[in-house]
């Protein structure tokens, strides 16, 4: 009998203290970066587009044959996560949704049917006087040493990035 009457007041009193939960701050919705391609970029004006690799906030661009080293995901597949950087130029702005095409190439210079490729809006963020976006996640399925042939392609109805290049994976 006593502990029928001891445990009704124990909820009482441990409750009757508890503050109301506050509600959560809804959250910003995510911006749209659904930025389109140009449907001809022939005309636009061309700028420097450079791959690399971000290691402690510092820039590292890629040359032509570079040696990238493989990063492996939580599955075993093997990654190479390279960043994307344009030098700034007036009316660039922080936060810039820019389309990024991003393509392996097959020996004959066509898309690769068996990497394919990714198309769609990044956000650029400006880092001192470049416009920089990454990394991002490609899953090469390479082997160690093998050849993997990148065409990256900004574009904006303003102007046009292109860069090729070759880099061996690690």
């Amino acid at each position: 009998m006593r502990f029928m009457v001891v445990v009704p007041i124990a909820v009482v009193v441990l409750c009757s203290g508890c503050p109301e939960p506050e509600a959560e701050p809804e959250a910003e919705p995510a911006a749209d970066c659904s930025a389109q391609t140009p449907s001809d970029t022939s005309t636009l004006p061309e700028r420097e587009l450079v791959l690399g690799e971000v290691v402690d906030g510092t820039f590292t661009p890629w040359a032509e044959g570079e040696q990238v080293t493989a990063v492996y995901g939580f599955q075993g597949a093997p990654m190479i996560t390279p960043w994307f950087q344009i030098p700034a130029t007036t009316g660039d702005e922080d936060g810039a949704c820019w389309h990024l095409t991003y393509e392996h190439l097959d020996a004959e210079g066509e898309v690769s049917e068996e990497h394919g490729a990714y198309s769609g809006g990044l956000v650029f963020t400006l880092v001192g006087e470049v416009m920089r976006t990454g990394p991002l996640f490609d899953i090469t399925y390479a082997d160690a040493g093998s050849t993997e042939r990148l065409r990256v392609t900004v574009s904006t109805p303003e102007f046009v990035a292109i860069e090729e290049l070759s880099i061996t994976v690690n």
